[in-house]
């Protein structure tokens, strides 16, 4: 927003809720400020989706609990699966580089 004169937008499909979107501006912004609006849009909103496509969105409820949320609700899903978990930590200053 510091770059920004008017205003901006923010298109995406949120598939986890740890992520800086939701932190720093759904759940700050929206609070704090009031200065964001959240509309939130679903495969119905789109009116250039062929019935096949709609069709496989609305399947994602009988096959995949989290891609329905995301896809058919626009809701935040979880990550589900995930290969690599991480911690970041701090190096010391005494450290040396091997």
């Amino acid at each position: 927003m510091m770059r920004t004169k008017d205003i901006a937008f923010l298109d995406f499909n949120p598939n986890t809720e740890d992520i800086r979107i939701n932190g720093e501006i759904e759940q700050k912004r929206f609070v704090q400020k009031k200065d964001v609006a959240i509309d939130i849009s679903t495969y119905k909103d789109n009116a250039f989706l062929t019935t096949e496509q709609k069709e496989e969105i609305e399947y994602l409820q009988q096959v995949d609990e989290q891609l329905w949320k995301v896809y058919g609700l626009g809701e935040y899903g979880k990550l589900v699966g995930q290969i690599f978990n991480y911690n970041i930590a701090e190096i010391p200053e005494k450290a040396k580089l091997l």
